[in-house]
């Protein structure tokens, strides 16, 4: 199981969240060309804690998941921060095929402009403690 597997379970779920992006949830990078707004799932890093106990089979892992909202309206990129965090804090048990003990909002990036892709953007980091 993988902590992006969990995220995106989280997030596809969510009424509030797919009311603004629909099925508009992609990992590691915005595939060119997609309507906004969008969300993109990266995994950031990972630390395999110690174990409860011997017998234990599985390493509890500490996994940063980061959100990056896009979205062509500044307004927009905010009320999807708020759906996102919504959906994500403080979320566990079997998510996305394993285990998650708790999903932790952790920071917010500042906000980006691309003007390029005439794009608002914000990174939103998330702690999710899982069995791996």
């Amino acid at each position: 199981m993988s902590a992006e597997a969990a995220v995106y379970a989280l997030l596809s779920a969510a009424p509030a969240v797919t009311a603004q992006v629909g099925d508009r949830i992609y990992p590691g990078q915005l595939p060119e060309g997609q309507r906004l707004p969008a969300l993109v799932i990266e995994h950031i890093s990972s630390v395999r804690l110690g174990r409860l106990d011997a017998q234990a089979l599985t390493h509890p892992t500490l996994t940063r998941v980061q959100v990056n909202l896009i979205a062509s309206e500044y307004r927009v990129l905010k009320a999807l921060r708020d759906a996102v965090t919504a959906a994500l804090q403080f979320q566990r048990g079997a998510l996305g095929g394993g285990a998650v003990i708790a999903i932790l909002p952790d920071q917010a990036g500042p906000d980006l402009v691309d003007a390029g892709l005439g794009a608002f953007s914000q990174p939103v980091d998330f702690l999710v403690v899982h069995e791996a």
